[in-house]
């Protein structure tokens, strides 16, 4: 809710290393203002951005505020917080980045995260995916070690399953709050997995 000028001024801080934006109540003006700035940032390596409106009607202003028309180049760390319609382009761009976190995000798939060629710790928090089935798909998520998904209030996957040759460096799923009524298939075909 801070001024047009001040979210502009934040593409002039090109040392900048790590953000976190909370875009409650955000205007339309403000989210195209920030998306201008942030791809400026060609330093940072950490971003954050929130928001409190996690329902279908109030839906779009985590969508807004991460409109990026470009990757950010050095970006490591991404959360995402808040109803998002899907993951953004840009995402699957950023080659750099290690670790995501998204929470109460709804998305129905992952596909745009599977290529990132270093993305090791995926957390999916407090219904950030909301799929009958979430599927891990041959040759996806080539450096993966950690998966967390954790869902609240009876929300899906009901099934979790991973493809032959998918992830082939897991080493770590945790589960919580999940009713798998069709289980976890394809197990077997992670060979490093350790918890």
């Amino acid at each position: 809710r801070t001024s047009q000028k001040a979210i502009k001024e934040l593409g002039e801080l090109t040392q900048l290393r790590k953000i976190a934006v909370k875009g409650r109540g955000a205007s339309k003006k403000n989210c195209r203002a920030f998306c201008e700035a942030a791809p400026k940032l060609s330093t940072l390596r950490s971003l954050n951005v929130s928001t409190k409106e996690f329902y279908p009607e109030i839906a779009e202003v985590l969508d807004r505020l991460v409109d990026f028309t470009s990757p950010l180049p050095s970006l490591e760390r991404l959360k995402l917080k808040g109803r998002l319609q899907k993951i953004p382009a840009w995402v699957g761009k950023c080659e750099k980045l290690v670790e995501i976190d998204l929470t109460y995000c709804q998305l129905k798939e992952l596909e745009a995260l599977a290529e990132l060629p270093n993305l090791v710790r995926l957390r999916l928090k407090k219904n950030a995916i909301n799929a009958e089935k979430l599927v891990f798909r041959e040759h996806g998520f080539p450096k993966l070690r950690i998966f967390l998904i954790q869902n609240r209030y009876g929300m899906a996957p009901r099934e979790v399953t991973f493809e032959q040759s998918t992830s082939p460096n897991m080493e770590t799923i945790d589960i919580e709050f999940c009713s798998l009524t069709t289980g976890i298939n394809g197990i077997n075909h992670l060979p490093k997995l350790k918890n």
